[in-house]
């Protein structure tokens, strides 16, 4: 009898285990089904060649007077509580002229200011290093003035929701925060809603807002990035960023790299690799750990690129972002660039995401005309020393250069140029402007989705999870920034969706940050020089 019931135990468990394997293998497939639905709908972009017949001529003086402008203008008006934020102004001039817009009427905070504000942070660590090669002491010290502001404001989104900074506090990060006082600079925060709280500790009555997402998170990592691989003999900054990195992963560790919202309950953050891609995230991380405190992190990040096969994962982004979702791919290359800049491609372990982000990301990218991703693809390169000063690449290692794009490196720097003397043509300074209401005869629209949601029969409810609408127009090949609407961050806009979106406010003001972020990390790199055509 005692047999019979084992043998029954037994049939039972192999019965559960297949059909745990046949429902995983399903879904596994369903998965596999969709992306590749997203690779076919996409896979059009992989193919436009850049055309480089209608590349504009860069002139330095030109470039470098508008980057000191929108520098400018960022730290005299884009900074509230050393927060990165938009500004409206008072209509006091007819012709909206810009040296009027000088009295603020309201502040815009945005959704993302971690985002924001390490995508600023990387422009004036850049600014900094330029000035330091430079030897220009103002421009340093300006510099590295509001990198202390910055560094300051980034850490208060760590210090408010959990009342300071370091291990022995929790890590939530925030989107967002306000001191007691600010109701009549950010009324919207302390609105009673499901995203905003009180702080915590001495930060009681202060107020953040949560429900954080990868977004910020992308942008937090590559400012703690930046600290640490250029600013650590600024004290200040050093000891605030070295703190934040042992408080984010205790905290990670302990929660299994999930984001937690300021309930307690998670926000649906999982920073954890899968299916071949995202391992750059627990890797920026515990590699920040193991060069502030390498006695605590070290063996852990070993440990996971070893046993939790991290190494695996070494991808980033997908080529569906191309087609839904664009802006996934600018927090992607956020961690790319951080982790790429801290972990050299001289070490076995770098080599392998240094490939694995070629054949990923930036192959999906790579043909975009955006001046952010190639300005980060040139500084990777750059600082690995990957290009001498002819723009062309060496020292690659055996492994990676069987499959780096080999296309001529100054292309890539011209293309930038091109790209950032269309914005001062069309975009200074960095206001609400409409787009052009025209777009060139060369640009043809296309409907890819529609055709395959009508081919697979797609309902409403999966475009919706797809994150795809089959009423989505795409041009033939992706537009100069030129034609694309102003906004927080210009590169962050999908180039290849048509938007009719023509509104217009001159009175609204962005940070400059689409053109600074770029220019400066070419400037670092010297394909633009100091003041000269």
């Amino acid at each position: 009898m005692i047999r019979a019931n084992k043998h029954r135990y037994k049939k039972l468990m192999i019965g559960m285990f297949l059909v745990f394997l046949t429902i995983t293998s399903v879904a596994f497939g369903i998965i596999l089904n969709i992306l590749s639905i997203y690779g076919r709908i996409a896979e059009w972009s992989l193919e436009v060649p850049v055309d480089t017949s209608s590349f504009l001529d860069p002139n330095g003086e030109e470039l470098e007077d508008a980057a000191y402008f929108y520098d400018y203008r960022f730290s005299n008006y884009h900074l509230m509580w050393d927060q990165v934020v938009g500004t409206k102004f008072e209509n006091d001039s007819e012709t909206y002229g810009y040296i009027t817009y000088t009295n603020i009427t309201k502040y815009y905070f945005s959704d993302n200011e971690a985002l924001w504000g390490g995508t600023a942070y990387v422009s004036w660590t850049y600014k900094y290093l330029v000035a330091v090669n430079e030897n220009n002491v103002t421009m340093r010290n300006y510099a590295r003035n509001v990198l202390i502001n910055l560094t300051s404001g980034l850490s208060m989104l760590m210090a408010v929701p959990n009342g300071g900074l370091g291990s022995d506090y929790r890590g939530i990060l925030g989107r967002g925060y306000a001191p007691p006082d600010g109701n009549d600079t950010w009324d919207d925060i302390f609105d009673d809603e499901p995203k905003h709280f009180n702080g915590t500790g001495i930060y009681s009555d202060w107020r953040w807002r949560g429900y954080t997402s990868n977004d910020e998170y992308g942008g937090y990592y590559l400012f703690l990035a930046m600290a640490l691989k250029y600013l650590s003999d600024i004290e200040p900054i050093y000891e605030n960023v070295s703190l934040i990195v042992d408080q984010l992963c205790e905290y990670m560790l302990d929660n299994n790299f999930l984001g937690i919202h300021g309930t307690g309950s998670t926000t649906g953050v999982d920073q954890k690799p899968l299916l071949g891609n995202g391992g750059f995230w627990i890797a920026i991380l515990l590699k920040m750990g193991a060069i502030c405190f390498p006695e605590k992190y070290e063996n852990l990040y070993l440990y996971y690129m070893a046993n939790e096969f991290l190494y695996l994962h070494a991808h980033e982004g997908g080529l569906q972002e191309t087609v839904a979702n664009y802006y996934a791919y600018h927090f992607a290359y956020c961690i790319c660039l951080g982790y790429l800049l801290l972990e050299p491609i001289t070490s076995s372990i770098g080599r392998v995401f240094y490939s694995g982000f070629l054949e990923s990301i930036w192959q999906y990218t790579r043909n975009h005309r955006n001046a952010w991703y190639n300005a980060l693809f040139l500084m990777i390169a750059h600082e690995n020393g990957l290009i001498n000063d002819n723009t062309e690449l060496l020292n690659l290692p055996e492994d990676v250069s069987t499959m780096h794009p080999v296309e001529n490196i100054s292309q890539i720097v011209a293309d930038v140029g091109d790209q950032l003397t269309r914005y001062t043509n069309s975009h200074f300074p960095d206001l609400h402007y409409a787009s052009p209401e025209s777009i060139p005869e060369e640009y043809e629209l296309f409907s890819p989705v529609s055709e395959f949601v009508e081919k697979y029969n797609f309902s409403p409810a999966l475009q919706d999870l797809l994150g795809i609408d089959e009423n989505d127009l795409f041009y033939n090949k992706p537009l100069t920034c030129d034609y694309l609407e102003a906004d927080w961050f210009i590169w962050n806009d999908n180039p290849w969706n048509y938007d009719d979106i023509w509104c217009e406010n001159l009175r609204r003001e962005y940070p400059g940050i689409s053109f600074t972020l770029p220019y400066w990390m070419m400037r670092y790199c010297g394909y633009f020089e100091e003041g000269t055509d």
